[in-house]
């Protein structure tokens, strides 16, 4: 008996509530409040796997026309690429249709236990693997006085930060740039309960002076009230380990004083430590590259 794998294409506009609902005989319909399914958009695919004849926009069933295309079975692959896969997502809308400007395959989270796992590996490697960026510095600024500092809060889904001190400044539009720097102070995104383990990517570029700073930001832990039964999410302030053994913190933040230093933090959430009777909650572990300058 052969095994197929089934294609959903939904048309998100018609989507109206949580759940999902089509009989063989009687598709569901948006105007009961559940999503709508065209029997037409219903597709079996040989376990041979996706027909090669299936471009990115066309109208062939296994993508939508706006390049996008979601399959979960026993062989979601084109025969034609020699290999067997039983998931695919894929979001090739080059067409900006819903206007955000940003596309999405695939968004997975666990959270609410004490450990959570979003995508467990239990072998084969990670291929094509990247990161998102941000780039901090090396802009230009049109403003009466020199800026001295800039404060900038990472997002939590920023993973490689390459910063420099260096800007260009002009009073007005008249007159020409000058090279400058200023002090910056990066402020590690808040971690919650559930991002234990978040890692994160510094690098200082070129420069020609001052200072970056690295503030740790605020941490959330669960704590069990014995009295209640229930866990409590409780709030305070994470810290820095570097170098050896040392701490910093939001008072005394890490300073990366040299160009081209470049280092890795990962967040431990079970460290803390108490200093002049504060304590601080989830770590930041560093993690310095060498360096042969």
């Amino acid at each position: 008996m052969q095994s197929y794998s089934v294609v959903f294409e939904i048309d998100p506009r018609r989507a109206r509530t949580r759940s999902l609902k089509a009989t063989k005989n009687s598709p569901a319909d948006a105007s009961t409040g559940v999503i709508f399914i065209s029997p037409a958009r219903v597709n079996l695919i040989s376990p041979k796997g996706v027909s090669p004849a299936c471009p990115k926009g066309s109208n062939a069933r296994a993508f939508s026309t706006h390049g996008c295309f979601a399959g979960i079975g026993g062989n979601v692959l084109p025969a034609t690429s020699g290999a067997r896969g039983v998931a695919r997502f894929e979001n090739y809308d080059d067409s900006d249709w819903w206007g955000l400007g940003h596309n999405y395959a695939l968004l997975v989270g666990a959270r609410g236990a004490a450990d959570n796992s979003a995508i467990a590996i239990s072998g084969g490697y990670v291929s094509g693997l990247a990161l998102k960026t941000q780039v901090i510095g090396h802009d230009s600024i049109t403003q009466t006085t020199v800026p001295t500092t800039k404060s900038v809060t990472i997002a939590r889904d920023v993973n490689s930060v390459y910063v420099s001190t260096h800007f260009n400044w002009r009073a007005n539009s008249s007159k020409s740039y000058e090279s400058k720097t200023r002090e910056i102070r990066l402020t590690l995104p808040d971690m919650q309960p559930y991002d234990n383990g978040h890692v994160l990517f510094i690098k200082r570029g070129s420069n020609n002076g001052n200072y970056v700073r690295v503030i740790p930001g605020w941490s959330y832990r669960r704590e069990y009230n014995s009295s209640t039964m229930k866990w409590e999410t409780k709030s305070g302030r994470s810290y820095i380990i570097y170098d050896n053994e040392s701490y910093a913190t939001y008072s005394s933040p890490l300073t990366i004083e040299s160009c081209g230093d470049a280092m890795c933090f990962i967040y431990h959430r079970e460290l803390q430590v108490t200093i002049s009777n504060v304590t601080y909650y989830g770590a930041w572990v560093q993690h310095k590259f060498p360096r042969e300058w």
